[in-house]
């Protein structure tokens, strides 16, 4: 079974609010468009949120096709939800997790299905470069084997989703291997961390009118 986690409970510091608030095309949240994605590859698709006080805010209910699971780990910072995601992916008995950060949304859905398929000949990958160190560590897949590791290096101090990756030996998935171009890489991977961001983001959506899910 793949398992999906949607990961919605960063602290959104330059935003000035929750990101989990800001909504796409249609009005759709941020995070409902992740979780769409999410739900079209895996069998399972639960949301990471900082903790039940943010469910509320958000009126996020749980489901049995949408469980909510919280941050386990206080002092982890953003990798706090990957190491619950990978403790969850355990307790289900997955046979592989597959992680996205809900401040990417025009990332494309075949870049997860491109991550997911890596899997094949790594038991981690991610999306980024590990030559100039750059992307987006959080949006990750690892077989149950990797997200052992990686749950070994979490509790063992590890706080750099970069360094953790280092450490795994994660197949970094980039522009080259998903047969793009640099420029459609770097708007894919758009990050939706300030007012400036979503602007942009807003702005392609105007010019595409089409579906925001990719």
């Amino acid at each position: 079974m793949l398992i999906g986690v949607t990961i919605a409970g960063g602290q959104s510091t330059r935003m000035g609010l929750n990101k989990a608030l800001l909504s796409g095309p249609g009005d759709v949240p941020l995070w409902k468009l992740a979780h769409a994605k999410l739900c079209a590859i895996c069998e399972l698709s639960a949301i990471a949120l900082h903790d039940s006080q943010q469910a509320q805010a958000l009126a996020i209910a749980a489901s049995p096709d949408q469980p909510i699971i919280f941050d386990k780990l206080s002092d982890a910072g953003a990798i706090s939800a990957l190491h619950s995601a990978c403790v969850f992916s355990r307790s289900h008995q997955a046979d592989a997790l597959l992680a996205l950060p809900l401040d990417l949304p025009l990332l494309p859905s075949a870049w997860l299905s491109a991550l997911v398929a890596a899997l094949a000949s790594n038991d981690s990958a991610y999306l980024g470069d590990s030559a100039e160190i750059q992307g987006q560590p959080l949006v990750a897949a690892f077989t149950m084997r990797g997200a052992e590791q990686a749950l070994h290096l979490i509790e063992a101090g590890e706080r750099s989703a970069f360094r953790l990756h280092r450490a795994l030996g994660s197949q970094a998935v980039n522009a080259s291997s998903l047969e793009i171009s640099e420029a459609d890489y770097a708007r894919g991977l758009l990050n939706v961390n300030s007012p400036e961001d979503y602007a942009r983001a807003q702005a392609h959506w105007q010019r595409a009118q089409g579906d925001p899910r990719g």
